[in-house]
């Protein structure tokens, strides 16, 4: 699997409208894509937004982002005018929870 975790800086006042665009255009953008796996948006507060995609490979990762960072430019470049760190590789350990229902 193939992860990339992306740390946008935004004005506090844009959050919800870069999350309106996000939810609205880039979900169903990045579910449609090749070796798509998961996706999630964070509001860390403070105008800090980190986005994480996870796809089945590199290949697919890659190609994705790509195709991410022209999607931000294109909708968001106004909203978010500071390049994001970014993070970018194979996952080497994974582990994932079950919900217990009480």
């Amino acid at each position: 699997m193939y992860l990339t975790i992306r740390e946008y800086q935004a004005e506090p006042t844009n959050v919800n409208e870069i999350l309106k665009q996000d939810e609205k255009s880039f979900v169903p953008s990045i579910s449609r894509a090749a070796g798509f796996r998961d996706y999630f948006c964070i509001d860390g507060g403070n105008g800090t937004l980190t986005s994480v995609s996870l796809f089945e490979n590199r290949a697919d990762g890659e190609k994705f982002n790509v195709s991410a960072m022209n999607w931000v430019q294109e909708h968001l470049g106004s909203l978010l005018p500071t390049t994001p760190k970014v993070t970018s590789g194979e996952v080497r350990t994974h582990a994932t929870g079950k919900v217990l229902v009480s």
